[in-house]
């Protein structure tokens, strides 16, 4: 599943990510083992592409956040 957030109300849009991290820490990852963050002008969008289609380790999903994605 693709989630996209974008927009101008920082706000909302940082709450829905604690959200939705909250549900998946609660449902799939209580560890936080499969949880990434990426800002998209600091790295190279091939490590970021290869962490989002790598498998979870010891999991069954992973949640990666891209920052500053254009």
């Amino acid at each position: 599943m693709r989630i996209f957030l974008y927009g101008q109300d920082n706000f909302r849009r940082e709450r829905k990510i604690q959200e939705l991290l909250v549900h998946f820490r609660q449902k799939f990852d209580t560890e936080g083992l499969n949880i990434d963050r990426f800002d998209a002008n600091e790295h190279d969008l091939s490590l970021v592409r290869d962490t989002a289609i790598s498998s979870p380790f010891m999991g069954t999903k992973r949640f990666v956040i891209i920052r500053a994605f254009s």
